[in-house]
Protein backbone atom coordinates (compact mmCIF):
# COMPACT_ATOMS: atom_id res chain seq x y z
CA UNK A 1 0.00 0.00 0.00
CA UNK A 2 2.79 2.44 0.85
CA UNK A 3 4.53 1.77 -2.48
CA UNK A 4 1.32 2.58 -4.39
CA UNK A 5 0.94 5.86 -2.48
CA UNK A 6 4.56 6.74 -3.25
CA UNK A 7 4.05 6.02 -6.96
CA UNK A 8 0.86 8.10 -6.99
CA UNK A 9 2.61 10.96 -5.20
CA UNK A 10 5.50 10.77 -7.69
CA UNK A 11 3.04 10.75 -10.61
CA UNK A 12 1.37 13.90 -9.25
CA UNK A 13 4.75 15.54 -8.70
CA UNK A 14 5.87 14.77 -12.28
CA UNK A 15 2.58 16.11 -13.67
CA UNK A 16 3.06 19.27 -11.63
CA UNK A 17 6.61 19.69 -12.91
CA UNK A 18 5.36 19.30 -16.49
CA UNK A 19 2.81 22.09 -15.88
CA UNK A 20 5.55 24.32 -14.45
CA UNK A 21 7.81 23.64 -17.43
CA UNK A 22 4.98 24.40 -19.83
CA UNK A 23 4.16 27.68 -18.05
CA UNK A 24 7.81 28.74 -17.97
CA UNK A 25 8.21 27.91 -21.67
CA UNK A 26 5.15 30.07 -22.45
CA UNK A 27 6.56 32.92 -20.35
CA UNK A 28 9.93 32.55 -22.07
CA UNK A 29 8.31 32.67 -25.52
CA UNK A 30 6.32 35.76 -24.53
CA UNK A 31 9.47 37.50 -23.29
CA UNK A 32 11.35 36.58 -26.47
CA UNK A 33 8.52 38.01 -28.60
CA UNK A 34 8.42 41.17 -26.49
CA UNK A 35 12.17 41.62 -26.83
CA UNK A 36 12.01 40.97 -30.58
CA UNK A 37 9.21 43.53 -30.99
CA UNK A 38 11.14 46.05 -28.89
CA UNK A 39 14.26 45.59 -30.97
CA UNK A 40 12.25 45.89 -34.20
CA UNK A 41 10.85 49.32 -33.34
CA UNK A 42 12.85 52.42 -34.20
CA UNK A 43 11.23 54.72 -31.65
CA UNK A 44 13.81 54.07 -28.94
CA UNK A 45 17.40 55.27 -28.83
CA UNK A 46 20.27 52.77 -28.83
CA UNK A 47 21.56 51.68 -25.43
CA UNK A 48 24.59 53.99 -25.59
CA UNK A 49 22.40 57.03 -26.12
CA UNK A 50 20.10 56.01 -23.28
CA UNK A 51 23.05 55.66 -20.92
CA UNK A 52 24.41 59.09 -21.84
CA UNK A 53 20.96 60.67 -21.49
CA UNK A 54 20.30 59.01 -18.14
CA UNK A 55 23.55 60.31 -16.69
CA UNK A 56 22.42 63.86 -17.48
CA UNK A 57 18.77 63.50 -16.52
CA UNK A 58 17.65 61.79 -13.28
CA UNK A 59 14.11 61.27 -14.64
CA UNK A 60 15.45 59.17 -17.50
CA UNK A 61 17.64 57.26 -15.06
CA UNK A 62 14.57 56.47 -12.95
CA UNK A 63 12.75 55.20 -16.05
CA UNK A 64 15.64 52.85 -16.77
CA UNK A 65 15.13 51.08 -13.44
CA UNK A 66 13.19 47.84 -13.71
CA UNK A 67 9.51 48.01 -12.93
CA UNK A 68 9.03 45.30 -10.33
CA UNK A 69 5.24 45.35 -10.62
CA UNK A 70 5.41 44.12 -14.21
CA UNK A 71 8.48 41.91 -14.04
CA UNK A 72 8.30 38.15 -14.21
CA UNK A 73 9.18 36.77 -10.80
CA UNK A 74 9.17 33.10 -9.93
CA UNK A 75 6.38 32.61 -7.44
CA UNK A 76 6.88 29.40 -5.50
CA UNK A 77 3.26 29.41 -4.36
CA UNK A 78 2.10 29.31 -7.97
CA UNK A 79 4.13 26.17 -8.58
CA UNK A 80 3.30 24.30 -5.40
CA UNK A 81 2.78 20.60 -5.80
CA UNK A 82 -0.46 19.45 -4.35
Amino acid sequence: MHAKMTRDRKRCFIASLKRVISKLEEDNQHLRETLENYRATDDHPPDEEKKAESEDNPEIAAQALPNTTQSYVFNSIMYTVG
